[in-house]
């Protein structure tokens, strides 16, 4: 045989090696076998049975990076439960799995495997955050609102390269400051205020003068109370122990 030959057919082996090397890390774990049965569950429309299963697999490999791709499959099978506070649970300890899972780090979470983890995530969570939106603009109905809210507000916290989506976190605080959750939309200006430059808004008809004065108002909404007492007069004989009103 030619030597160039021998070249080729080793180097072939070595590609192959290489390709199912990189091909290894991105694990689809739908095509684990212990995922059967809650795959089968999930197929038969058993999805309290399907999320068991899922539950015994991230208790059987609490540190392995696949348990947070078990609770993500968990997050969606929740969906079909049409139970958006529990819904809002799963995408809370997905996130909060998932955070960990890195941090320490678990086994298994290499780069390209946290890498992909994050972008489903970062497309779920705005895809929901949408949708509740969308409801909430048909319906009018304030809980939608306060789900379309609570996923931007996630999104902002976890998600990657959240803050640059101006567009987005204008959204968010507008709806925030309806429907008077003015705690969130005070942090959502205040965040415009910090991340957002002028290119990042060519899409959204709003300004910094906007956020600033949207900060100003949801602020002044969130202090208000009737709780909070008048201010004490000057000729009053001891004010050192005058309340501080819990409202400011």
């Amino acid at each position: 045989m030619r030597p160039y030959i021998i070249f080729i057919i080793l180097a072939s082996f070595i590609l192959a090696g290489c390709a199912t090397t990189q091909t290894s890390k991105q694990v689809n774990v739908l095509s684990l076998p212990e995922t059967q049965s809650a795959r089968e569950y999930k197929a038969n429309g058993q999805y309290e049975e399907a999320i068991e299963a899922y539950r015994q697999l991230i208790a059987a490999h609490p540190k392995h990076f696949n348990s947070v791709l078990y609770q993500h499959e968990i997050m969606e099978i929740t969906e079909s439960l049409s139970d958006p506070w529990r819904l809002m649970d799963e995408m809370n300890r997905t996130l909060a799995l998932f955070e960990t899972a890195k941090a320490e780090p678990f086994e298994g979470a290499t780069p390209e495997a946290i890498q992909h983890e994050q972008d489903a995530l970062d497309e779920y969570i705005i895809q929901k955050s949408a949708m509740y939106h969308n409801i909430y603009q048909t319906t009018h109905n304030r809980v939608y609102a306060s789900f379309a809210v609570d996923l931007c507000e996630l999104q902002m916290r976890y998600l990657s390269d959240s803050q640059c989506n101006c567009n987005m976190m204008y959204s968010c605080a507008d709806l925030a400051y309806s429907i008077k959750r003015f705690d969130i939309a005070v942090n959502v200006y205040h965040k415009i205020l910090e991340s957002c430059e002028d290119e990042k808004l060519d899409d959204f008809p709003k300004s910094y003068v906007d956020a600033a004065l949207g900060a100003v108002l949801a602020y002044d909404r969130l202090l208000f109370s009737d709780l909070c007492p008048d201010s004490p007069k000057k000729d009053d004989d001891d004010i050192s122990e005058y309340p501080i009103a819990e409202c400011r």
